[in-house]
Formats: C-alpha cells, sequence, structure tokens
C-alpha cells in the first residue's frame, strides 16, 4: 500500500474549498472547517 502523499496548508485549503467547506474558527495551529450543506466537520493543523 503507497502512502497518502504530503500535503501543504494552501492545498488542503483549496481542497476544503472545492469541496464546500468554509473556515469556521483558528485556534493556534488548527483550523476548523465546516460544510453546512453535507453537516460536516474537518479539523487540520497548520505548521
Amino acid at each position: 500500500m503507497s502512502r497518502t502523499p504530503r500535503m501543504n496548508a494552501d492545498e488542503v485549503k483549496n481542497i476544503l474549498q472545492r469541496y464546500g467547506f468554509k473556515l469556521v474558527s483558528q485556534k493556534g495551529s488548527h483550523r476548523k472547517w465546516r460544510n453546512i450543506e453535507r453537516q460536516l466537520q474537518s479539523n487540520c493543523a497548520v505548521s
């Protein structure tokens, strides 16, 4: 099984926005993204 490619913060942001996620909050290096239509949430650590 191959590894998942490493992505930087801008790549993750672009992918999440493409799927309808909006940034709702940030605390330190962690960003919280939410998609209201599908009622999904994602937390991403940013370095």
